[in-house]
This record gives C-alpha cells, sequence and structure tokens, in this order.
C-alpha cells in the first residue's frame, strides 16, 4: 500500500531541439533509477526539468526517486509540480496520495485517490491504495469494498487479499478473515505477515491450537517480528503458561520496546502468574504506547482491585468503557470493585449492563453472583458462580468469592475447600484465608481461623473481614476485651460493611451486655435492611432482654423478606417456646425443619415440647436425629438422656448424658438430669454428687435445690433440707416435693406447727404421702 507508484513514461518530442535533449535526458533517468541509480537519475530528471519546466513526466519521475530516497518533502513538491502543469494527471494523483499517507495527511490522501478513480475507474492500483487509507481511517466497510474492486480487477493479488482480511478482522469478521489470509497464503507461501495476520484472528476466534501454528510458522519466516512473540504471549496466557507467555512478550519487547501488545500481554500474563505489581507497571506501559487500549486500562483496573487500590480500580474501569462502552468485562470488573465499598446501586447497574452486552461471559456471571450475593440470594448466587467457574477456572479470586456465597447458603465443608483450593493456586490471597477463617470458625477449628485471619492482618492490619473474624475467635474465647477492641477496630476499617456492627454485637450479646448488642444489631440493620440474618439475631438479643414481642415481630420481618429463612421460624419458635405457647411454637419448629432439616436447635426444642407432651416417640426420633447429624453436638444427647429418664428409663439415660457431660463439661442440666436418674436407680451419693456439680455450674434452677433436698432427708439431714427448700422457694419453685420435704424435716427437727404447714400445702398440692406424714406428725393439729 505504502509504495509509491512509478509512471514511467517515454516520450520523443522533435518538435525541437531543446525538446529533444530533455526527452534524452529524462530517457536517461528513467534507466538510472532502474538500475538503482536514484542520485544520477534525480540529476537527468534536473537537466530534463531544467530544458523543459514544463516536463510533467519529469516532474513525476523525479518526485519518484526522491520517495524511493526517502526525501517526501521534495518528492510531494514534484507531485504538487505535476499536478500544477497536469491536473488530470492520474498516476501523480495516486503517487501523491501516497506520500500524503505516509505523512499522515489520510484526508488529502483520500482526495488524491478518489481523483485518481475518477480519472481512470480502472486503475487497480488507486482502489488498492484507497482501500488502505479507508483502512487506516478505521471505515473497515470502504476498505472491503475497493478491496473487492481490485480483486474483481486481479483476482489472485495476495497483497489485496491480506488487507482485505485485515479489514475483515478489524469488524470482527474473522471466519471470511481466516479465508482471505489462507488464500493469501496459497499464492504467497512464505508471507510471513500472512501468517501472522491468520495467527491473530484464529487466536480471536480461540482457535488457540492454529493460532500457535501460524504464528510460529511467521516465527520461521521472519524470526525478528515482535508482533509474532506479543500474541504467542497472548496464546499462552489462555494455555495458563503464564512463565512462557512472560517469555515471550519480553522478547517481542526486546525487538520492539514500542509494542504496546506486547506490554499488554506481558501484564495479563504477570497478573495471572501473581506477579501483581509487576502487572501494574507493565501495564502503565501498555497505555503510555497506546492511550485509547481499552483493554489495558481494563486490566490495570483488575490488578489495583486485587491491590485494594479501588479508586484507582474504578479511574481505569471507567476508562475502557468511556474508550470501548461494549466492553462487557469493564463493566463486570466494575461492579465488582463497586460491591466492595457496597455501592450496590451501581454495582447492579453495571452487573446488568454488563449482561446486556454479554450473559454468558465468565466475568459477567461471576458480577452477577456477587450483586446475588449481596441481595442475599445465595441460591442464584451459586448458580451464577458455578457457571462462572466452569468459564473461569483456577482463578483464585472467584474461588474465594465462591467460597464466600457457599458459606453464605450454608455450605460449609465445600466452602472450606474452595478456599483452600485458592489459597493453593495464590497462597497470599486475602480473600482465600478470610473465607478459609470463616469456613474454620464454622466448623468450630478456632486455632486454624485465628491463624487465618491473622495471616490477612500480618499484610494488612486494616482489612475489616481478618479484623471481624479475628473478633469473633476471640469472643468465642471469651476473652471479651480484646474482642472489642478488635470488632471496634473493624468498624473503624469500614463501617459500610453490617458484618463490623454484627460483630460487634455477637461479643455484646456473650458477655451480656444485651443493650450493647442490641444497639449493634440495629446498625446493622439500618445498613442492610434486606438482610435476614441480622433481624433475627437481633430477635435472639430481644429474647435475652425479655423483649418477646418484639423479637416476634423481628422474626415476622425476616419471613417477609425471605419466607424460606428456616432460622427465623426456628427463633420464633425459640421465643414462643420461651412464652409456653407451645403448640404455636412447634408448627414453627416444623417448618424450620422442612426447610432446613439439620437445625440442631429446632430439633431440640421441639424434643422437649413433645416430652412435655408425653409423646416420647416424637421426642424420640428428634434426638434420634440430632445425633444422627451431629455426634457432637451436646444437646442430642442430654435430651435423649432426659427424656430415657421421663420414660422411666434412668439407666438408659445415664449413658447419654454421660456422653452430653463429656461434650461439654459446664452443661448444668445434663448433671441435673443426671442427679435424677441415679437417684431413682438408687445410687444416692453419685445423685448428691450430681446435683451439687448442677448447683455450683448454675445456682438459679429450683429444681435442683428440691432434688437435693430429696436425698438430704432420705440422708436425714433435716436443716440442709429445709436450706435446699428455702432456696428453690426464694427461686420461685414451689412443687409439692419441696412441701412435703420441708414438712418432714421440721417434724424430725420438732417445729412442728411449721411442719403441719408445709404437709398440709403438699397435701392440697396432691402429693401421695403427705396425708399419712400429717398423720404421724400431726395428730393434734
Amino acid at each position: 500500500m505504502r509504495a509509491v507508484i512509478v509512471f514511467i513514461l517515454f516520450l520523443v518530442s522533435s518538435s525541437t531541439v531543446f525538446a529533444q535533449e530533455a526527452t534524452s535526458f529524462f530517457n536517461n533517468g528513467i534507466r538510472k533509477k532502474n538500475a538503482g541509480d536514484l542520485k544520477g537519475a534525480i540529476q537527468d530528471f534536473n537537466r530534463a526539468i531544467e530544458l523543459n519546466p514544463n516536463y510533467t513526466d519529469a516532474y513525476n519521475n523525479r518526485g519518484t526517486a526522491y520517495y524511493e530516497l526517502r526525501d517526501l518533502d521534495n518528492a510531494l513538491k514534484d507531485f504538487n509540480k505535476a499536478l500544477e502543469l497536469n491536473p488530470n494527471f492520474a498516476k501523480a494523483h495516486i503517487n501523491r496520495g501516497s506520500i500524503r499517507y505516509e505523512l499522515n495527511d489520510l484526508k488529502g490522501a483520500l482526495e488524491d485517490f478518489n481523483q485518481a478513480i475518477l480519472l481512470d475507474a480502472k486503475d487497480i492500483q488507486a482502489f488498492k491504495n484507497r482501500a488502505g487509507t479507508y483502512l487506516a481511517l478505521g471505515d473497515y466497510n470502504n476498505a472491503i469494498s475497493d478491496y473487492d474492486r481490485s480483486l474483481a480487477m486481479q483476482p489472485n493479488d495476495p497483497s489485496a487479499l491480506l488487507f482485505r482480511g485485515i479489514a475483515k478482522s478489524s469488524l470482527q469478521n474473522y471466519k471470511e478473515a481466516i479465508a482471505d489470509f489462507s488464500a493469501s497464503i496459497s499464492l504467497q507461501p512464505n508471507n510471513s505477515r500472512a501468517f501472522t495476520q491468520r495467527g491473530i484472528a484464529r487466536f480471536r476466534s480461540n482457535l488457540l491450537v492454529e493460532a500457535e501454528q501460524d504464528l510460529n510458522r511467521s516465527v520461521q519466516l521472519d524470526p525478528n517480528s515482535s508482533v509474532n512473540f506479543a500474541y504467542l504471549a497472548g496464546i499462552k496466557t489462555e494455555f495458563g503458561n503464564f512463565p512462557g507467555a512472560i517469555a515471550d512478550a519480553s522478547k517481542a519487547i526486546s525487538l520492539d520496546d514500542n509494542n504496546a501488545t506486547a506490554y499488554y500481554y506481558k501484564g495479563l500474563a504477570e497478573y495471572r502468574n501473581f506477579q501483581r505489581p509487576a502487572a501494574r507497571e507493565t501495564l502503565n506501559q501498555a497505555i503510555q504506547l497506546q492511550p485509547d487500549q481499552a483493554e489495558a486500562y481494563m486490566w490495570r483496573g483488575l490488578v489495583n482491585s486485587t491491590e485494594n487500590r479501588d479508586q484507582e480500580a474504578l479511574q481505569d474501569l471507567s476508562k475502557a468503557i468511556e474508550l470501548n462502552s461494549k466492553l462487557s468485562r469493564a463493566y463486570a470488573l466494575r461492579s465488582l470493585v463497586y460491591n466492595k465499598s457496597r455501592n450496590l446501586k451501581e454495582a447492579g447497574a453495571d452487573a446488568d449492563k454488563a449482561a446486556a452486552l454479554n450473559n454468558n461471559d465468565g466475568y459477567t456471571l461471576w458480577a452477577k453472583a456477587v450483586q446475588k450475593y449481596r441481595n442475599h440470594q445465595s441460591k442464584e448466587a451459586l448458580s451464577d458462580i458455578i457457571k462462572a467457574s466452569t468459564l473461569l477456572p483456577d482463578y483464585p479470586e472467584l474461588l474465594a468469592a465462591r467460597s464466600m456465597i457457599k458459606l453464605d447458603a450454608g455450605s460449609i465443608s465445600d466452602a472450606q475447600i474452595d478456599a483452600q483450593q485458592a489459597l493453593k493456586l495464590y497462597s497470599k490471597l486475602p480473600e482465600g484465608h478470610i473465607t478459609n477463617g470463616f469456613a474454620q470458625l464454622a466448623l468450630k477449628q478456632y486455632d486454624q481461623a485465628a491463624t487465618s485471619f491473622k495471616t490477612v492482618l500480618q499484610a494488612d492490619s486494616n482489612n475489616l473481614f481478618a479484623l471481624a473474624g479475628l473478633a469473633q475467635v476471640t469472643g468465642i474465647r471469651q476473652d471479651y476485651k480484646t474482642a472489642l477492641k478488635l470488632a471496634d477496630r473493624a468498624i473503624a476499617a469500614g463501617d459500610f460493611e453490617p458484618v463490623t456492627y454484627s460483630t460487634r454485637a455477637l461479643i455484646r450479646q456473650e458477655s451480656g451486655d444485651y443493650k450493647g448488642a442490641h444497639q449493634d444489631w440495629t446498625k446493622a440493620i439500618q445498613i442492610d435492611r434486606k438482610y435476614p440474618y441480622l433481624y433475627v439475631q437481633r430477635a435472639n438479643t430481644r429474647r435475652s432482654m425479655g423483649m418477646a414481642e418484639d423479637g416476634i415481630d423481628d422474626c415476622n420481618t425476616a419471613i417477609s423478606l425471605d419466607d424460606k429463612y428456616a432460622p427465623a421460624y426456628s427463633m420464633r419458635g425459640s421465643i414462643l417456646y420461651d412464652l409456653k405457647k407451645y403448640e404455636e411454637a412447634v408448627k414453627d419448629y416444623d417448618i424450620a425443619l422442612e426447610l432446613q432439616p439439620n437445625d440442631l436447635k429446632a430439633l431440640a426444642n421441639r424434643a422437649n415440647i413433645k416430652t412435655m407432651k408425653s409423646d416420647y416417640k416424637g421426642a424420640m426420633k428428634d434426638c434420634n436425629k440430632i445425633i444422627e447429624v451431629d455426634p457432637s453436638y451436646m444437646l442430642g444427647w442430654a435430651n435423649r438422656g432426659s427424656l430415657k429418664a421421663s420414660m422411666n428409663d434412668p439407666k438408659a439415660a445415664i449413658p447419654d448424658l454421660n456422653k452430653a457431660i463429656e461434650l461439654d463439661p459446664d452443661y448444668a442440666t445434663a448433671y441435673s438430669n443426671r442427679g435424677f436418674a441415679r437417684y431413682n436407680i438408687g445410687d444416692i451419693e453419685g445423685a448428691l454428687e450430681d446435683l451439687n456439680k448442677a448447683i455450683s455450674l448454675d445456682n438459679t434452677y429450683g429444681g435442683d435445690f428440691i432434688n437435693r433436698s430429696s436425698i438430704y432427708l432420705e440422708k436425714k439431714e433435716y436443716q440442709l433440707v429445709i436450706n435446699d427448700v428455702n432456696r428453690a422457694f426464694l427461686l420461685h419453685t414451689e412443687t409439692n416435693v419441696a412441701y412435703y420435704n420441708r414438712g418432714v424435716a421440721y417434724a424430725e427437727l420438732g417445729y412442728l406447727e411449721d411442719a403441719c404447714a408445709d404437709l398440709k400445702t403438699a397435701q392440697e398440692k396432691g402429693h401421695a404421702l403427705a396425708g399419712s406424714a400429717l398423720k404421724k406428725y400431726c395428730k393434734s393439729k
């Protein structure tokens, strides 16, 4: 395209001696030019022009000689003069157009080629040169039209086929482009450029193996082509051979340090090879060389985001979109960055735009999944993130996102597998350590969880999620002071995230600061009013504060947000249980267990209600289910032991209660029930030991004092009987057994008036032995 056409015209004029002599110099100039003596040719053309100042062909041919010497200014002057003398000189228009093209005067070049075609509509070179100018202007359709005209006149022109293929490739019509490149290669098998262009078109068509073959062939033909190595780097990046890609891109840069494509693919390979700072610097170079390369801004934006340079990331991604408004991945990646800072409106708009442009792209699906996760649509989010994972395998950030979504969906073990796979790919990935830490926390692997969170904080001491996670671990270890400090730091690092306030709320709840917990749950809800979990947790705090009706309101709100959210029904059931509204509670537990069959707390509480209603079979089924689902869940054993005791099978109850105590040595109720079972099998000393332990752990349950008073009565330790019954009464626990035990103790100690009053009350309350005791101790009363 850039070669200037030399029009040779042998003119012999016999008009005058001067004309004949000028023609002689002109012909000598032609011969010298053809022999490669360009300077000698110019001297002869000079003499011809001196003898004949209006010698148009001499100006034209001298212009071509100047062009070949790269003296473009003088060449342009000569073509201008030739056209001044003969405005209809078509070849001079073509030649001047070619010079203008080289001088980047594309508009002027186009005017000349248009004029040449008007003068001679059968000039193949005019159509080819105009096509090349359209190509440079980005007017690919007109370029293709002109190449079609030239090929209609000269079908086997490998150059026209090559450049028409480039125009088609620029329009992303890769199939037809590849056909043109192949036709060009068949006519000119050693044209490295045709192999290069076909390789690029195949690369962009995702025909990676064929593309690599073409580019390797082009390297054989032209070992010094920087373009070939640049695109080979792109192919190796797609194949996951990142070190090989970096090596090829570096080779391309060594051949041409202005090759923006080489810097682009090197930066992309460095990013995928976890050389993040190097990737950013390399992409800086790509952008400096080619400031309109949208993809370079896009990937630099991604690199900046992974290094928590979110404002820079947003600037880069916005620039990419400004340069190419149809770049779906730029919208998807910007959506992910917006989501990091909870700019959910902007994130949603970008995710929607990405989907409208390319709904099946891996990055689009990733962005949609995170957006749905933010909107608490875990099931739908999981579906999208799994699809994204098949399109973008071995992306650690994507695996970490999938782990996070699985955590929210309750698939804890699967979430941990994803987090660990992400860390296997990139051991420094903070999101991988964070999701792994929260999975470990859910699995009660507290030491491992603390290590995971601390690993992140060593690199970034203000990572709000790591601070929140470590605060939760520390709170579980009951170091509430330290836990609260960590939670405060998390809030300072990111008070826009509800997890910061919800973490402090959990710690305050566990430490007994219900008012503070309530404030934090309310703050978290103000940040995210559509998160059912927060309402359920505040309901639990309100339950502890005696605000039962408010707690039920919170559960109702959670259900209105998601009527499939099992914990809301379970919590409402627990509050109704506290209110002794057992029928309503069972209904809620039934719904909770239908939605989440392995809800252990719901099973345990429903078993208790069934036990109270003497539905021992139903209660036993629930207890067995608990133990089947999680043998380490203490309440399963404790409740089943209590149930067996209620079914008058104390021997069978004791092993279950032993297991409960083994799992939680500080669970007072297990000791209470085992003491009751031991008492019923005649193990008085064992029963007394258990009741003492129960009371030492929790001295607020009056029933333990009454049961211990029965043992003391058998042991004839009457003052201790009276003491225990009095403690029970202070705890508002008054039973016929309590009055009977104290009545007999009073009687044995000689306090007959008090004794008879207690025994009479015991009889009124239905104690079977109270009547005979009255006859024995109160004959005169």
